[in-house]
């Protein structure tokens, strides 16, 4: 199955007879769909509910609606889908991704063995094991449909999950992990946004930490974040696509090379010093640089330049406070409490 790689990971699907690309996201579980104009007479089709889906934030509404949706790979006929609503952009009334391939995806497959391979941007699957020439065999815990893979980082080994969906930072280490940063830049608020609005989670940015991949020795930025990660940390796109990955669900094992897409120095510390978000219909200060004094989390900006944020402004007003790194000289406005 082709992949295409941007600053996502993306798939070619047909649902219910519609081309479309979906984000491919090891992260996520299931198949989701966030517009519903994709599935054929959604409005007839009859809404199952499990669970209450969770996110870093606590529950969000989901359901499930029958679809069928093609692959390259794999076909789904009249599966069960999660639908998700509330994710279009507030400015540009669009969705970043119309839908999700989740992890469920691999339990298509009888042999359960895969092949990443970002040089070819290709996801192989075979009854036997591919060959393991150039590969090695790296620690890695399975559950339910995941997998994490295990690193070495300033002295302590933790498991880390394998998530294509994550293209935000390499690496995220959460609040109960014992692996610390020796040398940050640390904000207040977050520029994270889950399903249920935006994520309530303190940062810390690192560019530089030693780690171990089994036995290869690299450096690595990690932004390490107050919120809990479950029982896992993350392992994101932009460290995931710099190796080739053997994925061996029958023997619960992961293997993994060097590839050739060509390595980066990444410096993952914001250059803004504040970011504003459009939160119930409202314009409000979400992250700021700890040192940062002016301004604080929740404010709501009800001004720029003298001139008053209104419906019919507010998305320019947030395109320009988010591209202007120097707030100080905007004129901002705060409502005073």
């Amino acid at each position: 199955m082709k992949l295409e790689m941007d600053l996502s990971l993306t798939v070619k699907v047909k649902i219910d007879g519609t081309d479309e690309r979906f984000l491919f996201d090891t992260g996520a579980s299931n198949t989701v769909v966030f517009d519903t104009t994709l599935i054929n007479n959604f409005s007839k089709k009859e809404r199952i509910s499990f669970l209450d889906t969770k996110d870093p934030n606590g529950k969000i509404s989901s359901f499930f609606v029958p679809s069928t949706i093609d692959t390259e790979m794999y076909t789904f006929n009249n599966q069960l889908v999660s639908v998700l609503s509330g994710m279009k952009n507030y400015c540009t009334d669009t969705y970043v991704w119309k839908g999700v391939i989740g992890s469920s995806f691999f339990k298509k497959s009888e042999s359960k063995i895969y092949l990443f391979d970002f040089d070819s941007l290709t996801l192989y699957n075979s009854k036997t094991q591919p060959d393991e020439v150039g590969f090695r065999e790296v620690k890695a815990t399975f559950f339910n449909r995941h997998f994490a893979v295990y690193l070495n980082i300033n002295g302590n080994e933790e498991p880390f999950l394998f998530d294509t969906g994550n293209s935000a930072y390499p690496l995220i280490i959460g609040s109960d992990s014992k692996i610390k940063p020796i040398n940050y830049t640390e904000f207040l608020g977050s520029e994270g946004v889950v399903a249920s609005g935006n994520l309530d989670s303190n940062s810390k940015y690192s560019n530089e930490n030693e780690m171990f991949l089994a036995e290869l020795k690299m450096s690595a930025p990690i932004c390490f974040v107050s919120s809990k990660m479950g029982k896992y940390n993350n392992m994101g796109l932009d460290f995931i696509k710099y190796f080739n990955w053997i994925i061996d669900y029958k023997n619960k094992k992961v293997f993994f090379k060097r590839n050739n897409v060509p390595l980066k120095e990444q410096n993952i510390i914001p250059e803004y010093n504040y970011l504003c978000m459009i939160v119930n219909n409202q314009l409000k200060i979400i992250t700021k640089l700890k040192s940062e004094t002016k301004y604080n989390i929740n404010d709501q900006i009800i001004a720029v330049y003298d001139q008053k944020v209104t419906p019919q402004n507010i998305c320019e007003m947030q395109n320009l406070l988010n591209e202007t790194n120097d707030w100080n000289t905007l004129r901002i406005e705060i409502l005073k409490n």
